[in-house]
């Protein structure tokens, strides 16, 4: 580890979202790393508002079907078009017993869409941890 890397646990909930979630997002040189609030919608709204852009993907919709998805909204005017990196974290965090401690909630794969104005869709964790478990075997 590094003085920049922090120990961070999985978020397991698969029924709940934390309403107060950020995005990591790695500075350019790889030693600062931004920290963008983002707000959870619930998966029928996202596609709505996601409808409403023409150049939307029809596979990015399909996403949205699937409960292993979900859909995040930029507070303060960020777009999925402002990443360079190919996969950015969203985590939560919560003070247990006096202790900050960070949980990912999911990931957000940035190349596969770049959408003004438009929630963007992430992976959620939760989904993921059998293949986590197996694999760090």
């Amino acid at each position: 580890m590094t003085s920049n890397t922090v120990p961070a646990c999985l978020w397991l909930e698969k029924d709940t979202t934390p309403f107060e979630l950020t995005i990591l997002r790695p500075g350019h040189d790889k030693t600062e790393t931004s920290y963008i609030p983002v707000r959870p919608y619930q998966n029928n709204i996202c596609k709505h508002l996601r409808s409403k852009n023409e150049n939307n993907m029809e596979a990015q919709q399909e996403l949205l079907t699937k409960e292993n998805y979900g859909c995040l909204s930029f507070i303060y005017g960020k777009t999925s078009c402002d990443f360079e990196d190919n996969r950015v974290i969203v985590q939560a965090i919560r003070k247990i017993s006096e202790t900050i401690v960070p949980f990912i909630v999911g990931i957000v794969d940035t190349n596969a869409e770049c959408v003004e104005n438009k929630p963007l869709i992430y992976s959620r964790i939760a989904y993921d941890i059998d293949w986590i478990r197996e694999n760090m075997k």
